[in-house]
């Protein structure tokens, strides 16, 4: 470490993904992990308090200056590389990272016993140690069980501030191996994690189905498309790969509007396009909501007006499972045979306000 790399320490987005990663990992010796360390790129903005756009293009300068000296790994999507989706900490880095904020790891404290404490049966497996947990923590998840378990449950931030005193330390828990199905579980612990708001327009179809939208300044030319061809009844924002987990939200969505509606989706036509919806539509049939069902009007246009790219990984589209799309199948498999996809902005304003299904 030369003596210009202290001022990393100084980028607030490089010291929050730190704070996170030593609460994951800090205590356990080096080399313990054989999986990267990572967070979602919009998660850790906001743990930060990064939220201002001012704030956003310092993070993504210092992330980006942080990457080119292999500090850190982004990940972004192959076709838009401006976008990041997640901050990776590579194996080979964390030897780097440990030696720059040295002076704030925990120090080396006499090999615990585990044996010594009595736990209550919901941390028995403890007896036999074998995670790599502070102590701390451990000890405060004991005195919650001790001193009485709750039957009201709450989210998992309020429990983790409840157990903890920090609102974070139980999500950043859920990385490690204490909470697995096979020992401490958030059911035990009466928490549940909290999936993303959405954020949707309504539409003057009060009959029509539910349309998602993929990325955001699609949803915004759809929105002003419906208030003319009053077609749906909302327009969704999915904001990506957080509709995976939000599509739980849906429910908001439909008692706004007065009850269930068919959901339809359009996004772009790549593999990571067409598995959102897919694997969105498995957590809302769990949820006892209606599946998430294709756009197929869009989709079929897309084909037709949509500029084709490269694709990027093209092992990524053999792996996915096309049938989601129906009828379309087999013109979206020739599109990635070829190594192409669409981004779905190509259904543009200009050509969508000259259309009516």
């Amino acid at each position: 470490m030369t003596p210009d790399d202290s001022c990393w320490r100084k980028f607030p987005v490089f010291r929050e993904f730190f704070v996170q990663w030593r609460a994951a990992r800090g205590t356990a010796e080096q080399g313990t992990h054989k999986k990267v360390f990572s967070r979602d790129w919009e998660e850790l903005l906001r743990d930060a308090g990064l939220l201002s756009a001012v704030d956003r293009r310092e993070a993504i300068r210092d992330v980006r200056l942080l990457e080119s000296v292999r500090l850190l790994r982004l990940k972004t999507p192959a076709q838009r590389p401006e976008e990041i989706l997640r901050v990776l900490l590579p194996l080979d880095a964390e030897p780097r990272l440990r030696q720059l904020f040295a002076d704030e790891l925990p120090q080396k404290v006499p090999a615990f016993d585990f044996g010594s404490v009595e736990w209550v049966p919901e941390l028995a497996f403890l007896k036999a140690g074998g995670v790599n947990v502070a102590v701390e923590d451990l000890i405060k998840l004991n005195e919650f069980f001790r001193n009485g378990r709750s039957e009201i449950e709450i989210n998992i931030k309020e429990r983790s501030l409840q157990i903890f005193g920090d609102e974070k330390r139980l999500d950043s828990l859920r990385a490690t191996t204490l909470l697995r199905d096979d020992r401490l579980t958030l059911r035990a612990l009466r928490c549940y994690t909290v999936a993303e708001p959405l954020g949707w327009k309504r539409g003057p179809n009060t009959a029509g189905p539910v349309l998602v939208i993929e990325n955001a300044c699609t949803w915004d030319t759809y929105c002003r498309w419906n208030c003319e061809v009053a077609e749906f009844a909302g327009i969704v924002y999915g904001g990506g790969n957080r509709f995976m987990d939000s599509v739980s939200r849906l429910s908001d969505v439909f008692s706004e509007i007065g009850g269930i509606r068919r959901v339809l989706y359009f996004g772009d036509l790549d593999p990571q396009g067409l598995h959102i919806p897919k694997a969105a539509s498995k957590v809302a049939t769990r949820c006892g909501l209606p599946p998430v069902e294709p756009d197929l009007w869009s989709y079929a246009h897309l084909l037709t007006v949509g500029q084709q790219s490269p694709l990027g990984d093209v092992n990524d589209a053999t792996k996915i499972e096309m049938e989601w799309i129906g009828s379309l199948t087999q013109s979206v498999r020739e599109v990635f045979s070829r190594g192409l996809r669409i981004a779905q902005e190509g259904i543009n304003w200009e050509w969508l306000s000259h259309q009516k299904r």
